[in-house]
C-alpha cells in the first residue's frame, strides 16, 4: 500500500473517530518526505540521542526480556504467529528490541512448537518449551515470567531487571522501552513501570445496562460535572511491563506495588482480541510505516 493512499485512509480514520490522529498525521509525512530523501535510518537516531547517556544501555547485561506466546488462542487461532504485514506476528517486536538488545538477552516462553519453529526460523533459539500446566486458558502472565526468569537464572545468569512484551505488540517503538527503563531506574522506589494509554472517554460517565434493561451510571455524581473537571484515567497498553527482577521474584503486582506509567498515544495502541483488532492494526501498521522496513537480524 503506497504512502499517499495509507495517509488518505488514516486522514478520513483520524477526522471520525480519533483527533488525535491529527499530530500522528503530521509525524507521518514528516516521514515520507525524510525518506523520500534518504536521510531517515532508524539506527542511525537511537545511536546518536538515546546510546550516549541512556541508562538501558550501561546495564544491558543485566536485562532478562520475555515473550510470552502460547500456542493456542481461542478468537484468533495461531495469533501471536499470525501473518501480518507480511511477517508472522511475533517478528515485529523481536525486530523492534533487536535496535537495543542482543537476542541472547531474550527468551520466548512458549508451549507450542510450531511458535519455536517460527521463532528460530527469525533466528532466536528457544531453550526451553513452557509445560503445560503454565499453558492453559487460566494462567496469567505472571507465573508464566517467574517461570522464564528462573529458568534463565538457574541456567544462564542472574539479572536486575526484566522486559516483558507481548507478540501482539506490532506497534511497539523501542524508545518508549529506553524512557521507560529510566524512568525505573531513577526512582529507587519504584518497582514496575507499565505501558498505558488514555481511555477516549471520562470512565467517570461509564453506562451499564441494568436489571430492568435500561441505561444507567456507575458513578451518577458525576453526570453535570464538565469533563475537564473528571480525573484522566488509564488503562493498560498491553505492550510492555518493565521489572524491578526482586519484585517479579516476590510477585509483586500493580495492586501491591509501587508502579508508574509509561502513557503512550492511542493511536499507536492495539489490542488484539477479534479479527476487527487484526485489521486494525494492520492498517495502524501501514501507517506509521512499519511494513517492509525491518529486519531482524541480531
Amino acid at each position: 500500500m503506497s504512502y499517499d493512499v495509507v495517509s488518505s485512509i488514516m486522514g478520513k480514520l483520524h477526522r471520525q473517530n480519533f483527533p488525535e490522529f491529527s499530530d500522528a498525521l503530521a509525524d507521518y509525512n514528516e516521514k515520507k518526505r525524510l525518506n523520500q530523501e534518504d536521510y531517515f535510518d532508524d539506527r542511525h537516531v537511537l545511536h546518536i540521542e538515546y546510546k550516549n547517556g541512556c541508562k538501558i544501555y550501561e546495564h544491558s547485561n543485566n536485562i532478562l526480556i520475555i515473550l510470552p506466546a502460547r500456542g493456542g488462542s481461542k478468537r484468533i487461532p495461531r495469533k501471536n504467529i499470525k501473518n501480518i504485514c507480511g511477517q508472522p506476528m511475533i517478528y515485529w517486536p523481536l525486530t523492534e528490541l533487536n535496535k537495543a538488545f542482543d537476542k541472547s538477552k531474550i527468551i520466548i516462553s512458549t508451549d507450542d512448537q510450531e511458535v519455536i519453529n517460527t521463532v528460530e526460523n527469525i533466528g532466536l533459539h528457544v531453550p526451553f518449551k513452557r509445560p503445560s500446566s503454565l499453558a492453559d486458558d487460566y494462567t496469567g502472565t505472571t507465573p508464566v515470567i517467574q517461570h522464564a526468569l528462573e529458568w534463565y537464572e538457574r541456567n544462564v545468569a542472574v539479572v536486575d531487571y526484566v522486559i516483558v512484551v507481548y507478540p501482539t505488540a506490532v506497534l511497539l517503538d523501542i524508545e518508549d522501552i529506553i524512557w521507560a527503563f529510566n524512568t525505573l531506574y531513577e526512582d529507587e522506589d519504584c518497582q514496575q513501570v507499565m505501558s498505558a494509554t488514555h481511555f477516549p472517554f471520562p470512565i467517570q460517565r461509564a453506562v451499564y445496562t441494568n436489571q430492568q434493561g435500561y441505561a444507567q451510571m456507575f458513578e451518577p455524581e458525576n453526570f453535570t460535572k464538565r469533563s475537564q473537571d473528571l480525573t484522566p484515567a488509564m488503562h493498560d497498553a498491553g505492550q510492555f511491563y518493565i521489572y524491578r527482577a526482586q519484585a517479579l521474584r516476590e510477585g509483586n503486582l500493580l495492586t501491591s506495588s509501587n508502579v508508574r506509567l509509561h502513557v503512550l498515544p492511542r493511536y499507536r495502541v492495539v489490542d488484539i482480541d477479534t479479527i476487527e483488532d487484526f485489521e486494525l492494526a494492520e492498517l495502524m501498521m501501514k501507517f506509521i510505516d512499519y511494513c517492509g522496513n525491518k529486519d531482524y537480524n541480531g
